[in-house]
């Protein structure tokens, strides 16, 4: 009876609760849970984090094809450009796999092969050492060099070159730069293609001052951008000393030489006119070609005369003479007053003769030594930069030097060609 008084207590107590029984509770239990938010799990939120980044992904995918998609009739020429951009990056890894694998080349090689004066006027092939970079230096791994009339001269100790024996021969060339220096005056890079000047050329390795070397242009080769100082810098001089001074006109006396028919160039296209001299009438034709305004042959018994005449004429004031000897005085007096002579070679072999005291004082006639090496110091880094520039855009034309190739172990065959044959062609030596 208790019993069932206990149950009827429950049951009541349920009911009076929202009278829900088992079966309704249990159904209730369910419809909670499922409208209860289930609770993320660390799984989840990376999932949520990340698909927006990847909705946008897709978003740029499509957009980035839409923007590429090529329009009618232009499909082969976006073809075309994508494979120039990829041809051309893969030039690029292959030029810098190169340059790395100069780099390990050089540092790993310690020795070089160098033309090396052994004593004045002897020279022998010898292995050296290659030498290190340091401040404001740059490495080249020649290619050419030149041999110019005073690299002969330094051979047998009559130019003060700063070789001393036992010293590497040569002071002009073209390479590549395979190492550089800290504080470079000219911001070179590894693998840079450069003209040079410095002493030690004739070597497969040379050190060489920043502001010494000259970028080579794109369409020029290292065969002729090897030429690019000795003459070309000095006809590049001459014409800077004749502007300098207001000169029209100029008198040269090796005017069938390279350096001669280079300067004939170069005063034809500043506007100067130039009266050459020469020792044989066969150069005429070529010479005026080229531009001369006047040839005279030296071995002309009316020589003198002429070129009185034609000083007067051209209102030539300004001689470059690389002969000396009796032909300095005889060009000067045959000039007007206030001419001023540069010697700048002695062809001839001999001393300038017999200056007239009376001409110095009198009609107020100079005569002055002209050395590249030493006119270059009146030159600031960047105007020798610029100078290098300017004879590089113009190695074609104007700055065009004829040259003739030797192996370097040819040296001694190259030496006799640049003795015998200097007015036809400069004598390279390849190295690289």
């Amino acid at each position: 009876m208790e019993d069932d008084n206990e149950q009827k207590t429950k049951e009541e107590k349920g009911l009076l609760d929202g009278g829900k029984n088992n079966d309704e509770e249990t159904v209730d239990k369910k419809v909670e849970e499922k409208n209860v938010e289930k609770k993320p799990t660390e799984e989840d939120k990376n999932v949520e984090v990340n698909k927006p980044v990847e909705d946008e992904k897709k978003v740029e995918e499509d957009k980035n094809v839409v923007e590429n998609k090529p329009l009618i009739g232009e499909g082969k020429d976006v073809v075309k450009d994508q494979k120039v951009e990829e041809d051309k990056k893969v030039e690029e890894v292959k030029v810098h796999d190169k340059i790395v694998e100069e780099k390990k080349t050089v540092f790993d090689k310690k020795w070089m092969q160098a033309i090396t004066i052994v004593e004045w006027g002897k020279l022998e092939l010898r292995e050296v050492p290659i030498p290190t970079v340091s401040k404001n230096l740059v490495l080249v791994k020649v290619m050419f060099s030149a041999i110019n009339p005073s690299d002969l001269s330094s051979i047998t100790g009559h130019y003060p070159s700063g070789i001393i024996p036992p010293g590497t021969a040569g002071s002009e060339g073209s390479g590549e730069i395979v190492a550089v220096g800290e504080d470079l005056i000219f911001p070179h890079q590894v693998g840079d293609r450069v003209s040079f000047v410095t002493r030690g050329a004739w070597a497969e390795y040379v050190l060489v001052p920043a502001f010494m070397a000259t970028t080579i242009h794109k369409e020029n080769s290292y065969q002729e951008a090897t030429c690019h100082f000795v003459n070309p810098g000095t006809v590049y001089s001459f014409l800077d000393l004749a502007k300098k001074t207001k000169k029209t006109a100029i008198i040269h006396s090796a005017g069938a030489s390279a350096l001669g028919k280079m300067l004939i160039k170069a005063c034809k296209a500043e506007g100067i006119k130039s009266i050459n001299l020469v020792r044989n009438k066969k150069y005429f034709d070529e010479l005026t070609k080229l531009g001369s305004d006047c040839n005279l042959d030296m071995s002309d018994k009316d020589f003198v005369t002429d070129l009185i005449k034609v000083a007067k004429d051209f209102n030539a004031t300004i001689f470059f003479d690389a002969v000396a000897g009796d032909l300095t005085h005889i060009v000067a007096n045959a000039m007007p007053d206030h001419s001023t002579t540069y010697v700048y070679g002695s062809l001839s072999g001999q001393n300038v003769k017999e200056v007239s005291v009376g001409d110095l004082i009198f009609r107020k006639q100079s005569i002055h030594g002209f050395w590249l090496v030493d006119y270059c110091k009146s030159y600031t880094p960047h105007e020798l930069i610029e100078m290098g520039q300017i004879i590089q855009k113009n190695l074609k034309t104007t700055y065009k030097t004829e040259t003739k190739v030797f192996e370097f172990s040819d040296y001694l065959k190259a030496l006799e060609h640049s003795k015998s044959n200097a007015s036809e062609s400069k004598s390279l030596l390849k190295f690289n």
